[in-house]
């Protein structure tokens, strides 16, 4: 799909990092949260704050720096990663490439689960992804869930029919590829428009995390009342 290029600069990426730091303060209520510059370089910056943890991806050796900030329902604690990057064009003028939100569960001091992400990248040219758009991830893969519950199955009562007895379905390998699946967050179909949305200026970008955040936290809340 063709997308007509529409990048932001700014001399400073101070003002837009500032802006995103507090509305993660005034949407988790955690005054120790910042969000730094973890390149060195102004092109790259993550959340830090108390209980801030170092999280491993384990299938792309990404590094990621979440924070509590909601109790679940199940006594596990919903966490929170946070990106913005920016390219380099020239000395003091930077070009906004992409921002993310990121969810994940896990106790205080155990292993984390990672959920979902909002992520909103610009793109220019031709693009299959929707932008924005939210990626939802294999919680089966660390046991977070189950498919099934031994109480209400037996052996019998499993559906085969769906699996050809000289075809083997890889399952696995299918459930992994929907981590790539991207979900339309902002698309124009209703008005016969794109599935990609690029920023048309500065307070869109402020917008559209403020927003997504808050959503993401009152949704959060809903399903851990």
């Amino acid at each position: 799909m063709k997308n007509k290029s529409n990048f932001i600069n700014y001399q400073d990426p101070s003002k837009v990092v500032s802006f995103c730091q507090n509305s993660v303060i005034k949407n988790t209520g955690n005054q120790s949260i910042k969000i730094i510059d973890i390149s060195g370089n102004k092109t790259r910056y993550a959340l830090s704050g108390a209980n801030c943890v170092q999280y491993n991806e384990e299938e792309t050796s990404n590094t990621d720096w979440i924070v509590p900030i909601l109790k679940s329902k199940q006594d596990d604690v919903f966490w929170l990663g946070a990106s913005i990057e920016f390219i380099v064009l020239k000395k003091s003028l930077y070009k906004f490439s992409e921002m993310g939100l990121r969810v994940y569960s896990g106790k205080l001091t155990t292993g984390k689960n990672r959920l979902f992400r909002a992520e909103w990248t610009m793109v220019e040219g031709n693009c299959l992804h929707a932008q924005p758009h939210w990626h939802f991830f294999n919680w089966n893969k660390k046991g977070l869930y189950t498919t099934k519950n031994k109480k209400s199955f037996s052996s019998e009562d499993e559906v085969k029919e769906f699996e050809p007895e000289n075809e083997k379905v890889d399952q696995k390998n299918i459930i992994d590829k929907l981590n790539d699946y991207h979900f339309a967050m902002s698309a124009e179909w209703h008005n016969n428009g794109p599935c990609i949305v690029n920023c048309e200026g500065k307070t869109q970008i402020n917008n559209w995390f403020d927003h997504c955040l808050e959503y993401i936290i009152q949704q959060l809340k809903y399903i851990s009342q």
